[in-house]
């Protein structure tokens, strides 16, 4: 079954939605070496990335939810993975994800499948460390990397031919980016601040959720933080 898709014309991005807790993993084609963002376990993913002489694999942030699938996609292609200085630290270390659970403390039931499911600690590595400003270049010329911590210490968000921008759990608009271990208000305030400066026709895909316009997520973020 083919996966979702977003697509205006110009570009096409698959979505492939977690099962967790809805967390988004996306794919940009592109030729020989397409990006795949925030990898989970997904056999649907492998058909689109026959023909994939590398993988380009962009993480947002350190959080199991968006590395899952690091590892298993290192098994099935060949893989170059990017991530910020403090992410890549961050998933090398055992501790980064052996508290994960606790996340659906409020729900026994879900606490404990997780937790019997999940092979935690989870452990992988980035093969390059981007510096978390200025937005640096990636493969292609088409993006740009730069940090937008808040959620999480090493958030970094990635923008496609200056018009999609993937933020990972930086900007959700449901007010859930302050609601994790290490997330940081002043750091958030900055992160969003360098969105605003963004062009408002730039579409948003996040983390969790559908994607929208930048725009319009950040008005939600508003009624959640009025001193953005």
């Amino acid at each position: 079954m083919e996966a979702p898709a977003f697509s205006d014309g110009s570009v096409r991005i698959q979505i492939f939605p977690g099962e967790l807790i809805d967390e988004r993993m996306y794919l940009v084609p592109a030729d020989q070496e397409p990006v795949v963002i925030d990898p989970h376990v997904d056999d649907g993913l492998l058909p689109y990335l026959e023909n994939a002489r590398l993988v380009h694999v962009f993480l947002t942030h350190a959080h199991y939810d968006h590395i899952s699938g690091v590892n298993w996609l290192r098994e099935h292609v060949p893989c170059r993975v990017y991530a910020s200085e403090s992410c890549a630290a961050a998933v090398e270390s055992p501790r980064n994800t052996a508290h994960f659970p606790l996340l659906f403390i409020g729900d026994r039931e879900k606490y404990d499948d997780v937790k019997n499911a999940l092979s935690l600690p989870y452990v992988c590595q980035a093969d390059v460390r981007l510096g978390a400003s200025p937005a640096s270049p990636l493969p292609g010329g088409d993006w740009l990397a730069w940090g937008t911590p808040g959620h999480s210490p090493g958030g970094m968000s990635y923008l496609y031919q200056g018009r999609y921008l993937f933020s990972g759990d930086s900007l959700l608009g449901n007010g859930m980016e302050l609601k994790s271990i290490g997330a940081s208000q002043k750091a958030l305030a900055g992160t969003l601040e360098s969105y605003q400066t963004l062009s408002g026709k730039i579409l948003l895909f996040p983390g969790h959720g559908d994607p929208g316009g930048l725009t319009d997520y950040l008005s939600k973020a508003r009624k959640y933080y009025p001193w953005i």
